[in-house]
């Protein structure tokens, strides 16, 4: 059937992008026919019709249990091929193009007056009027109105725009301006917005009665003034404040949070009655949200409960949490004991499963109580906003967006899409109200996907609405769901204008439901879709809904990835909710997205809301019971299809199929490595088969699924009752005792399948005698296989051989048993001899299984598992685990790992151990999980493994949380905590666990202050490592070589060389090569070079420790302390000598040191004959970089490209500013492009040394674009841009970059206000310097150095302000520099003035005697003043001096050829 809107160019039935497609029309046809044999009548009438049915199917009329239903297809989405824009239509390529006339009124000013007088304007085109709002009592009224005209609708050529009073008594006109229509420019955006102009408008007299700003343009629905502009050609006038119920607009949900509030406990509560006994119980209250504990009975003044509460919050927090402590004094009666207001800014966030510590809050007691003597009663609590979860605002299968509240969570991933929706228009509507006797709709509609919701205009009465309006939105997940509903705008009265009295429910006509899932990347859809009403009366359509959609992809890799993460945040598994609590706060969520969208301008109305978030969802249904069910049962339907082929096989019903059938299960049996090809061969072409049958529309509700078509009309009513019912009581009987009929079908059912496990299960435990005497899975032993047996042979050699056999069983079993292992060749003798004697039994593969592992072979022991005959116990897989992690083969032990289904503890600690190893945090996760699931959590061998495994995955918060959660932490479990947090960097941390351990009494050893150690050097904490040292002493650990070198290091690095020469010199103490490198750093770190190399030397004649590349690394970094070549190239020799020159350690310090040294031929000797490694090049680069050569560090980079050596990101952090100091944009392509290639932009630091590379090469444009593209925008790459900006005089813009950056929490240093200052200074931005200057002190707390003085006197004194800037050199807080008196003597020569350039340069000959730069300066202020005589003094003293001034030269770089 073919259904055509007079209205609409939309033709229902054709493709998509246009002529009909036979092969999609055949499928609706069969689609339509299997629904048509398969309709079910539900009343004996039906029943009686059914033969006849069948054969007039396109004659009769189907029928519901409440009378006939419309013909199938009326439900079903249509295709239609309306005229798109396309091409320049401002981004509106999804809808038809509607073309309006445009008339922004701006103001007015001069206008004639007399008397009172409220000013407005009118607008005439033909008969459509309307009008401005009144200004009261001005001659310059402002409006800035914007009224809209189809263009389709016009009646005139010309438009009226008239200028009246609305206080006159007689005569309200004041003046009029007409347009010719034809002069109307027409504009399309992108194209710039249309200038508003002054017009005079001129009174009756012809004369001038003042100014109107005005701007009349033709446009279409994607201008910029659509969503504010009056449709002045409505059915009727429209008022300002019916404008603001109809017109579209744009809204954004709030960031919601769950807040969990975790009551604990209650301490000091009093009563006024002392001897009472109280019922005390905690109520809290964020809004209109309100929970309550359970009540504790309070015969002491503490009171405990340990319950969580979970509330919804929206960004901004307005609301605080309430807790007060309450105690029922009667049944009907409750006394508040105290209350706490908590603020949100108190609240803990997390994003993760961390645990979160308790807080204590005192109490207030409530005004008018009772008095009591020393009130001092507290509350412990947990409070935390959960960042982790997904707040969830509609049920699960209709989520549009899946983030966790957290925005830290996401912001680093980019969008995998965009979806785009074009909402055409609407037909066939039903009558919503009665206008002049005729059916009438003042329809709009509603999109919602993720935060952001579209709501289009109101079109007012029109049973046809065009809406033709488009909206985007970014996917981060397609497996979301996009949601359109109609409304029917209750708000506007018959006659137009807002309904007065009580507020009316806007009523929902739809629902339109696009599953992104289902489209098709790139391709444009234009479907009708059926706008389906489901009541207590039945099911009835309300109209249709044409909607065009496209999604595209902008990352295919991204996109593929969803499909391998869950579709909840991963806080949704690790805690979920339960169910009861997930509507709990669904309900809350809807009703505070409301409350917020309902303040907005215009609102969103609750009802909208709660319709387009499903609020009601939760309520029972029977339709809906029954739809499930036969959705799980089509969904299983391949199975029992699969079960039914084997039941047809195992009989022979076909004899070809059964025995192709047999020939491929032998093949299989034979061949068992072609089982996994051969099933997914199978799964490929049964994906290419039904790829040609795939779904050419997009996904839609169908109402035979849902069962809305066959559902009873009491079924229906009992859906959409309200909650308490108010139905009869005997309704209610009779529903009950339906749903007992219901649940005692389910409990049968759910009672046959317990029988059939319970039947096969008796069957494996020896509860059925009957079943076999040999249970499965025991294998019986043969004469082959019997101790003793050997296969041929006399009775001699039978006896001779058992004797050897035990033997060597003996043998196997004392070394398992023994401290010692058999050696590997004994171990493969033995083997040999029981695989020739024939008893390489299960028993005798066990022994030399932990044999092999034993002798450090474990894979000779892994081929002895998979020769097992029977899975091997957990025993046997922990020692193969054991010795692969031992031995460091990690992978091999995640593999096996992997292959084993019996665990125990043993288990999941080498598990973990292999994770560590190889720094595999995710896999270590899993092995977490599957540890829960197996009940071994709470090992304490599990966790200790699960704690050193997250710290060395630099996870500190994981392990933190395990640690917490131990029952029985030992010594090394704190140990493991305090070594992983000084690896992360968090010295103080390890500290803080150090003190809770010492003070909960736990005993530690040497590791434990060996890991606490280097936590202090990093704190440079001195006095708690003297601490430590003390503790160390009295517990008897320092006579130990490990903990005095730590000590070393640490008095070493917090600047105690006293302290550590007298550890280092006590006599008990045997020094070894850690202990004289540690000393050696520690003179070194505190700038004592020749006392380092005195140590160097000392530890060469009188140690027999010699030195390593660590301790020549420290030497070589006192040479560079020293800037002595000669005592470098000594040290190289000696590296040399010891056989240290290729180390790498050693090859970075030697070119550091001789780049240091100003000895660049040395770092090429260096890189030319070392080992040629990655950080050796990258020395060296960053030698030349610093020594300001930045050719060579560019020709070291290109040729270290040349050779094949990898560069990494430290490569690229190093040359970098090579490539910034040629200034060269070509330069800063190429370096662009290899970043990009080798995917190093990732890293900040590296993308704003490009930033600084494109701005040195004068393209900003590349500057601003990178600089958005940043991951984290850290105070460097902020300053970095506010400087190039400045440096190409863009002050203005370097000024508003540092405002974004302070409104971003991001503060400041001195060189961003040296920066700006220096902007300033260039700019001649004198009092806006000024202000930085007073706020850089005032505001941020920095203190001015030497360069910002600097550029505050260059700008005072570019500026003229001579004066002024001499007066804060002498107020400046140190000496004046050189260059603070040559910016003056700069200023003086530029502005002619001689007193302070004398000053000026008086100071600068005695700073810089031999500097002709300063006498040509002064030389020139005496010039410009016609000073000549002392121009020739000047010249004479500098002839005396021997000065001469040398000439200048320009350099210029054409084809790499410097000229």
């Amino acid at each position: 059937m073919s259904i055509t809107n007079p209205k609409s160019p939309c033709v229902c039935g054709a493709s998509t992008l246009g002529g009909q497609n036979a092969e999609v029309r055949n499928a609706h046809k069969r689609t339509f026919l299997t629904y048509r044999d398969q309709a079910r009548p539900s009343n004996r009438s039906n029943r009686l019709l059914q033969p006849a049915a069948a054969g007039m199917a396109g004659v009769l009329p189907r029928f519901g249990p409440f009378g006939p239903l419309p013909p199938r297809d009326e439900f079903g989405i249509k295709e239609t091929r309306p005229r798109l824009a396309g091409g320049r239509a401002g981004g509106y390529d999804l809808v038809e193009r509607m073309e309006y006339l445009y008339v922004r009124i701006v103001k007015a000013r001069d206008l004639k007056w007399s008397g009172g007088f409220d000013p407005l304007t009118e607008v005439k085109l033909g008969s459509y009027s309307c009008a401005t709002r009144h200004i009261e009592k001005t001659t310059s009224p402002e409006w800035n109105d914007v009224f809209a005209f189809s263009r389709e609708r016009l009646q005139a050529s010309f438009l009226d725009v008239v200028v009246k009073g609305k206080g006159f008594a007689k005569d309200d006109f004041v003046g009029r301006l007409r347009f010719d229509l034809a002069d109307a420019p027409f504009r399309v955006p992108p194209d710039s917005a249309l200038a508003p102009q002054w017009y005079h408008v001129f009174d009756k007299k012809a004369e001038r009665g003042g100014e109107v700003m005005l701007a009349v343009w033709f446009g279409t629905q994607a201008d910029e003034c659509f969503p504010l502009a009056v449709h002045a050609d409505a059915a009727f006038a429209v008022d300002a404040k019916l404008a603001a119920h109809i017109r579209c607009k744009q809204y954004t949900v709030p960031r919601l949070w769950y807040v969990r509030v975790n009551v604990i406990e209650a301490r000091d509560i009093a009563f006024v009655d002392k001897a009472r006994v109280g019922e005390v119980f905690v109520r809290t209250r964020i809004a209109a949200q309100v929970h309550k504990t359970k009540t504790c009975v309070a015969r002491l003044p503490t009171c405990g409960w340990n319950e969580d509460h979970l509330f919804v919050a929206a960004e901004p927090f307005e609301d605080h949490l309430i807790l007060s402590v309450e105690d029922r004094v009667k049944v009907d009666k409750e006394e508040v004991i105290g209350h706490v207001h908590i603020p949100f800014k108190e609240f803990e966030r997390r994003w993760d499963a961390r645990p979160i510590r308790p807080r204590w809050f005192n109490l207030v007691r409530p005004e008018g109580a009772a008095k009591i003597d020393k009130f001092s009663a507290k509350i412990c609590v947990r409070l935390c906003l959960e960042g982790g979860y997904r707040v969830l605002t509609e049920p699960v299968h209709y989520l549009s967006d899946v983030r966790p509240a957290a925005r830290e969570l996401w912001c680093h991933r980019p969008p995998i899409g965009l979806i785009e929706l074009g909402i055409h228009n609407a037909f066939g509507l039903s009558s919503m109200r009665t206008r002049d006797g005729r059916g009438s709709c003042d329809a709009y509609c509603v999109a919602k996907y993720g935060v952001k919701w579209f709501r289009t205009q109101t079109v007012i009465d029109s049973l046809a609405p065009r809406f033709h309006q488009q909206c985007f939105w970014d996917v981060h997940d397609h497996c979301t769901v996009l949601t359109v509903a109609v409304f029917h705008n209750c708000q506007i009265g018959e006659k137009g204008g807002l309904v007065s009295g009580d507020p009316v429910k806007d009523i929902l006509l739809g629902k339109v439901r696009i599953r992104l899932s289902t489209l098709e990347t790139g391709r444009i859809y234009t479907h009708a879709y059926p706008l389906i009403s489901l009541h207590g009366g039945g099911i009835k359509k309300m109209g249709e809904l044409q909607l065009a959609m496209r999604f595209s992809s902008t990352s295919m890799l991204g996109l593929l990835q969803t499909y391998a993460q869950p579709h909840l945040p991963p806080m949704h598994y690790h805690c979920p909710l339960s169910i009861v609590h997930q509507e709990t706060l669904r309900r809350e969520v809807v009703a505070l997205i409301a409350h917020r969208l309902g303040r907005m301008d215009p609102p969103l109305r609750q009802e909208c809301v709660e319709h387009l978030c499903e609020a009601h969802s939760h309520r029972w249904s029977m339709r809906r019971s029954k739809a499930h069910f036969f959705r799980l049962m089509a969904a299983l339907a391949p199975l029992f299809a699969a079960l039914r082929w084997f039941v047809d096989i195992c009989h022979w019903k076909n004899p070809a199929t059964t025995v192709a059938v047999h020939i491929i299960y032998a093949m299989l049996v034979c061949c068992p490595n072609l089982i996994l090809p051969t099933f997914f061969v199978y799964k490929f072409v049964l994906g290419l088969w039904n790829y040609r049958r795939r779904p050419r529309h997009p996904w839609h509700v169908d109402t035979k699924v849902s069962h809305a078509e066959m559902a009873h009309l009491d079924e229906l009513a009992e859906e959409f009752d309200e909650f308490p019912t108010k139905c009869p009581p005997d309704v209610v009987r009779m529903r009950y005792d339906r749903l007992r009929s219901l649940g005692a079908r389910i409990q049968e059912m759910a009672g046959d399948v317990a029988s059939h496990a319970e039947r096969a299960r008796c069957a494996m435990t020896w509860r059925d005698p009957r079943h076999g005497h040999v249970p499965p899975g025991v294998p019986v032993p043969c004469g082959d296989h019997l101790p003793g047996a050997v296969p041929g042979g006399g009775a001699a050699d039978r006896m001779t051989t058992s004797a050897l056999v035990r033997q060597c069983l003996a043998l196997l079993l004392r070394s398992k048993s023994s401290a010692t292992p058999l050696v590997s060749t004994t171990t493969a003798q033995l083997h040999a001899l029981l695989l020739t004697s024939g008893h390489l039994h299960c028993d005798s593969l066990h022994l030399l299984l932990y044999s092999y592992c034993a002798c450090g072979r474990p894979f000779d022991a892994h081929n002895l598992l998979a020769q097992m005959p029977q899975p091997a116990p957990v025993s046997v897989s922990n020692t193969l685990l054991r010795s692969y992690t031992g031995l460091g083969f990690h992978r091999q032990a995640l593999a096996l790992y992997s292959q084993m289904r019996a665990f125990d503890h043993l288990t999941f600690t080498f598990a973990a151990k292999a994770c560590a190893g190889l720094r595999l945090r995710r896999h270590g996760r899993a092995v977490h999980g599957r540890a829960l699931a197996a009940g071994f959590g709470g090992d304490a061998y599990v966790q200790n493994a699960l704690v050193s495994m997250y710290m060395r995955c630099r996870d500190v918060v994981a392990a933190e949380a395990v640690f917490g959660a131990l029952r029985s932490r030992t010594t090394v479990s704190w140990n493991t905590v305090i070594t992983g947090c000084v690896k992360d960097g968090r010295a103080e941390r390890a500290l803080e666990v150090f003190e809770t351990m010492v003070g909960r009494g736990v005993c530690i050893d040497r590791a434990t202050v060996v890991s606490v150690l280097p936590a202090c050097a990093q704190a440079r904490d001195l006095h708690t490592g003297r601490a430590v040292h003390r503790l160390a002493e009295v517990r008897g650990l320092v006579n130990y070589v490990a903990v005095k070198n730590a000590l070393i290091d640490m008095y070493g690095k917090c600047g105690s060389l006293e302290d550590a020469r007298r550890v280092f010199d006590e006599d008990s103490y045997d020094k070894d090569v850690v202990s004289w490198t540690a000393m050696i750093g520690a003179h070194v770190l505190n700038y004592h070079a020749s006392k380092a190399f005195a140590l160097g030397s000392e530890m060469r004649v009188t140690s027999e420790a010699q030195p390593n590349a660590v301790t020549m690394a420290h030497l070589l970094s006192a040479c560079a302390s020293l800037l002595s070549g000669k005592h470098a190239k000594c040290t190289h020799a000696l590296c040399i000598r010891l056989g240290l020159g290729s180390d790498t350690v050693v090859e970075t310090a030697l070119v550091h040191c001789y780049a240091k040294c100003g000895y660049m031929g040395m770092i090429d000797m260096v890189v030319e004959k070392g080992s040629r490694r990655t950080e050796t090049w990258n020395a060296a680069i960053s030698g030349y970089t610093q020594r300001e050569q930045g050719k060579k560090a560019l020709a070291l980079f290109k040729q270290m490209l040349a050779e094949s050596v990898r560069p990494d990101s430290a490569t690229m952090a190093s040359v970098i500013p090579a490539y910034a100091e040629s200034a060269d944009l070509v330069q800063a392509k190429n370096i662009h492009c290899c970043l990009l290639i080798r995917g190093c932009l990732g890293s900040t630091d590296i993308a704003t040394g490009l930033i600084d590379v494109y701005a040195k090469a004068g393209d900003l444009g590349v500057v601003w674009e990178l600089f958005q593209c940043l991951p984290e925008k850290d105070v460097v790459s902020w300053t970095t841009v506010i400087a190039r900006y400045g440096m190409h005089g863009h002050a203005q813009t370097a000024i508003l970059l540092y405002s974004r950056m302070v409104e971003l929490g991001v503060l400041p240093n001195t060189v961003t206000m040296a920066s700006l200052l220096y902007s300033c200074s260039h700019a001649g931005m004198v009092d806006e310097g000024l202000r930085l200057f007073n706020d850089m002190r005032g505001v941020h707390g920095l203190m001015p150095n030497a360069e910002h003085y600097l550029c505050l006197v260059d700008m005072l004194g570019r500026a003229g302000r001579i004066e002024e800037a001499y007066r804060l050199i002498q107020d400046m807080p140190f000496e004046p520099s050189t260059s603070v008196w040559s910016a003056l003597l700069g200023a003086c020569v530029l502005h002619e003035n001689v007193e302070f350039g004398e000053v000026a340069a008086k100071h600068l000959f005695e700073l810089e005697p031999d500097n002709v730069g300063n006498y040509v300066l002064l030389g020139k202020v005496y010039a410009a003043a016609d000073r000549w005589s002392d121009v020739q003094d000047l010249r004479r003293v500098m002839e005396g001096r021997g000065l001469h001034k040398d000439p200048g030269s320009s350099v210029v770089d054409a084809k790499s050829e410097v000229c």
